[in-house]
């Protein structure tokens, strides 16, 4: 497996990401993917992940883990925990038949 920076990633993959995060928590109709440029990408993506722990936050100031699992160029889904170890452990679980395992963490 491969550990990559999403925040590194081109921006049609990064809109990508961001589309398929708020479309599975139902958010699509939030957020108007039109007014996305490269100055305000990365916040948009900031909180399209910051999203996926909304409901299991305790608090505002709560640290979780998300991990965004991909094979080759493709986005394949997202794991969240607050223990960063175990995290790995659900990624390596998830990824098991992937061909081409890249992943990223991400502290939101």
């Amino acid at each position: 497996m491969i550990e990559k920076d999403v925040y590194q990633f081109k921006t049609p993959i990064k809109v990508g990401i961001m589309y398929a995060i708020y479309a599975h928590l139902g958010l699509i109709n939030d957020v108007d993917f039109s007014l996305l440029n490269d100055d305000t990408l990365d916040a948009y993506l900031e909180g399209a992940l910051r999203s996926t722990t909304n409901s299991l936050r305790k608090s505002e100031w709560e640290e979780w883990n998300v991990g965004l699992m991909y094979e080759n160029k493709c986005f394949m889904g997202y794991v969240i925990n607050k223990d960063k170890e175990r995290l790995k452990e659900q990624l390596v679980n998830a990824m098991i038949d992937f061909r081409d395992p890249k992943y990223s963490i991400v502290e939101v």
